[in-house]
């Protein structure tokens, strides 16, 4: 079952049903109950593979102080709400969150890759 307006947590996010983009899947929740305490993230860049909501990226830097960077990606029909999602909840800690379009099809074209 996917979540809906109540797992939002405390953040400010614009769901939709219309899409599988548009909601919070119970994975994200799972990735980041093993990501809280895993110690190869320490210091870390990640990049999230279609991010959706962005809901796992803006819990996980707000969990994770420690890591470096997180860059949540998305196709482009979902990048408007991903991106105002990431505007509307932006983590006040040191860890930075940044949206990024990503077509899975030319990913190895794409300049987020390339940005290692």
């Amino acid at each position: 079952q996917m979540a809906g307006p109540e797992a939002n947590d405390n953040l400010n996010l614009e769901l939709s049903k219309e899409h599988c983009s548009g909601l919070i899947w119970p994975a994200a929740r799972a990735l980041l109950d093993w990501s809280s305490s895993a110690e190869v993230l320490r210091g870390a860049r990640v990049l999230e593979l279609g991010a959706g909501t962005g809901w796992f990226a803006l819990k996980c830097a707000e969990t994770r102080p420690d890591m470096a960077e997180i860059c949540a990606t998305e196709c482009e029909l979902a990048m408007d709400r991903l991106r105002r999602n990431l505007r509307a909840n932006a983590p006040p800690g040191s860890v930075v969150v940044s949206g990024a379009e990503l077509d899975w099809a030319d990913a190895f074209e794409s300049p987020v890759l390339a940005q290692g």
